[in-house]
C-alpha cells in the first residue's frame, strides 16, 4: 500500500521534473510553500481536491501517482520531457497552463477512445528513419525526399492538399489549437509511439488557413522524422536548427510538390523554360527551327504568386520560398516580390482569395465532442461528465442539450429530490 511519505516523494519528483519551485506550486494551487513542503515530506496528508490540482499542474493523470510503475510513467511523460527541455515554458505561467490544459484534453480524448474500443483501430503514419542532418543541404534534401515518399504512401499525386487538418487527423493524430507565446507556432507530443498529438498556436496563427496548414505540415514532418524526441517546439528563434530546417523543407514539399508546382505554372503559361527562343537556320534542302519563348513571358508577377497561394492554400511567404527553392524564381525576383507582400494581400482581398478566417470550431473540438456524446449514448460516461468534457473544447451545456434532443437522446442528469419536512 502506498504510504503518505511515498506519495509525497512522487509529488516532489513530478514537481522537480518540470522545474517548478515549491513557491511556484504554492502560488498556482492556492497553498502555502510550507504546506507543499509538508506534503512532499509526508508530514501532511494531501486531499483529493489538492491532488487533482497538483496533477494538472504537473501534467499527470492523478491515478498515475498510485501506480506501482509510476517511476516508469514519469520517464515516458511527454509534457515532463518538454518542460525539462524548455524550462522557459515553466517560468511563463500562461503558456505552461495552456499546455497542461491541452495535454489534459488530449488524455481525455485517449480515454474516450479506449472506452469506445477505438484505440485498437490505429492508423498511424510510419517513422522515416533518417540520421541527424549534418548541414543545411542535407536537411533540406531529406525533408523533401520524405515528403515525396509520404505523398506517395497516401496516394496524393501532385494535387494540392485542400484540408491539411483533415488529412493529418485521418492518420490518427488529433490537432488541438491553444494559446501560446507569439514566438511559438506549434509543437508535437508523443506520449508513446501510438499516442501522438499536434498543438498549434491559435493566437500567433490568427486563424489564417494557410499559416495553419504550413504549421501542421511542419509538425507532421517532425512526427514522421523525429518521433523519438518525444516532443519538440517550433519557434522563430530556432528556425535555423537543422531539425527545424528539415521539417520546414518537408512542409514546403508536402504542400507544394515540385511536379505540382511545375504543372500549375504551365497552366498560367509560366512553367516553360525561357531558353528556347525561335532559331532558324538551314541545312541542305531543309529549314530547321526551334521555338524559344522570350524570357519576359516567363516572369512571375505578383498576381501569379497570389493565384499560386490560392491554389496550394499556402501563405505568400511560403509560396515565394518554395518557388525560389524549386528554381522557378530567381534570387532577384524573390527579393522584389517579397517586398510587395502588402500589395499581394490587397490583390487577394480584391479577388476574394485572401487567406480566410476560420470562425467555426476546430475539427478536433467537433470530433472530441462526438466521442463524448457516443460514450454517453453507450452509458460509458454520465451526463455531467459529457458536459464537462464539451466545456473543455468550448461547447456549453445548451449546445449539448440541443444536440442530444436532435438525436432523440434524453438528458439523464439526476434531478434533486426534495423530501417533505
Amino acid at each position: 500500500m502506498l504510504t503518505q511519505r511515498e506519495l509525497g516523494q512522487r509529488l516532489k519528483r513530478a514537481r522537480e521534473a518540470i522545474g517548478l519551485t515549491q513557491q511556484q506550486v504554492a502560488d498556482s494551487v492556492a497553498l502555502t510553500r510550507v504546506a507543499i513542503s509538508q506534503i512532499e515530506s509526508g508530514r501532511r496528508a494531501v486531499s483529493s481536491f489538492e491532488l487533482l490540482h497538483l496533477s494538472r499542474l504537473y501534467g499527470r493523470d492523478m491515478v498515475s501517482f498510485f501506480d506501482e510503475n509510476a517511476h516508469m510513467q514519469e520517464a515516458e511523460n511527454a509534457l515532463t520531457v518538454l518542460f525539462r527541455t524548455h524550462p522557459e515554458l515553466v517560468q511563463t505561467p500562461a503558456c505552461r497552463e495552456a499546455l497542461q490544459r491541452a495535454d489534459e484534453i488530449f488524455r481525455e480524448y485517449l480515454n474516450l477512445k479506449a472506452l469506445l474500443d477505438l484505440d485498437t483501430e490505429q492508423n498511424l503514419p510510419p517513422v522515416y528513419a533518417c540520421p541527424e542532418p549534418r548541414n543545411v543541404w542535407e536537411a533540406i534534401h531529406k525533408g523533401e525526399r520524405v515528403a515525396e515518399a509520404e505523398r506517395s504512401r497516401l496516394a496524393l499525386g501532385h494535387d494540392p492538399i485542400r484540408d491539411m487538418t483533415e488529412l493529418v487527423e485521418s492518420q490518427g493524430i488529433p490537432i488541438i489549437e491553444i494559446n501560446l507565446d507569439d514566438q511559438i507556432s506549434g509543437l508535437f507530443i508523443a506520449h508513446t509511439e501510438t499516442q501522438l498529438c499536434i498543438f498549434v498556436n491559435r493566437e500567433q496563427l490568427g486563424r489564417a488557413r494557410a499559416r495553419v496548414a504550413f504549421t501542421i505540415a511542419h509538425e507532421y514532418g517532425h512526427i514522421l522524422l523525429d518521433r523519438d524526441k518525444v516532443s519538440a517546439i517550433s519557434r522563430i528563434s530556432n528556425e535555423r536548427d537543422l531539425f527545424e530546417v528539415r521539417a520546414n523543407a518537408f512542409a514546403a514539399a508536402f504542400l507544394m510538390p515540385e511536379e505540382g508546382v511545375s504543372q500549375f505554372l504551365k497552366t498560367i503559361g509560366k512553367g516553360a523554360s525561357s531558353r528556347e527562343k525561335l532559331l532558324a537556320y538551314t541545312v541542305p534542302d531543309l529549314l530547321v527551327g526551334h521555338h524559344r519563348r522570350l524570357a519576359s513571358t516567363q516572369v512571375l508577377t505578383l498576381y501569379d504568386v497570389v493565384k499560386f497561394c490560392a491554389y496550394f492554400g499556402t501563405s505568400f511567404e511560403a509560396a515565394l520560398y518554395r518557388l525560389r527553392n524549386t528554381k522557378f524564381l530567381s534570387e532577384g525576383s524573390f527579393d522584389q516580390l517579397y517586398e510587395q507582400k502588402e500589395k499581394a494581400r490587397k490583390i487577394g482581398q480584391h479577388l476574394k482569395i485572401e487567406e480566410g478566417r476560420r470562425d467555426h470550431p476546430s475539427s478536433f473540438a467537433v470530433n472530441f465532442t462526438g466521442l463524448a456524446i457516443e460514450a454517453y449514448r453507450r452509458d460509458k460516461i454520465t451526463y455531467d461528465k459529457l458536459v464537462n468534457l464539451a466545456a473543455q473544447v468550448k461547447f456549453d451545456s445548451e449546445v449539448i442539450d440541443e444536440v442530444l434532443s436532435c438525436m432523440g437522446l434524453e438528458n439523464n442528469r439526476e434531478e434533486a429530490i426534495y423530501l417533505p419536512e
